[in-house]
């Protein structure tokens, strides 16, 4: 079984803005939306792209592995210490329709507890689980406002993730 590649898929412009070796904030257009790819804009943060795209637009965040939450990173979304993480939320509602994505983890066994644990210690309620293929699960978390949760691991030889993905209120 072969492993995608994540950067597969990103247009040519944005992937050469997003790898610039310099490392060098920049605009691109990509299918003609204009995107902001900004590099350390705060502590914490490694890289940040902002595609404008009609009214909402998209903000990718990427933070830095740290021992502490950094300030901009969303209090009421599971942080893991050590590790990278990339949160993806529309501009005009940053609390709606959110992701998280932990990647290359070391233990993909703890990095599941630890987002449990959190969920848990917030009031989300464990739904249900599914493991549809070896290495492929997912996990249905519900709040008692209404909003539902699914967390995604995937663990292929010696490579490991979790997503999280957000939905509100139904």
């Amino acid at each position: 079984m072969s492993t995608a590649n994540p950067l597969d898929g990103i247009p040519q412009p944005l992937l050469d803005a997003m790898l610039d070796p310099e490392r060098r904030d920049q605009s691109v257009v990509v299918d003609g939306a204009d995107v902001r790819v900004q590099f350390n804009p705060e502590p914490g943060v490694d890289q940040r792209v902002h595609i404008a795209e009609g009214a909402e637009g998209m903000t990718m965040t990427t933070f830095e592995a740290a021992e502490d939450r950094p300030a901009s990173y969303p209090a009421d979304l599971p942080f893991l210490p050590g590790l990278k993480a990339s949160v993806h939320a529309r501009a005009d509602e940053p609390d709606r329709n959110r992701a998280v994505m932990w990647w290359s983890l070391p233990d993909l066994d703890d990095a599941l507890t630890r987002i449990r644990a959190q969920c848990d210690a917030a009031g989300w309620v464990e739904d249900e689980s599914t493991e549809f293929l070896p290495g492929l699960r997912m996990i249905d978390f519900r709040h008692p406002d209404g909003r539902s949760r699914m967390v995604q691991t995937t663990a292929m030889g010696e490579t490991s993730s979790v997503s999280l993905f957000e939905n509100p209120r139904e």
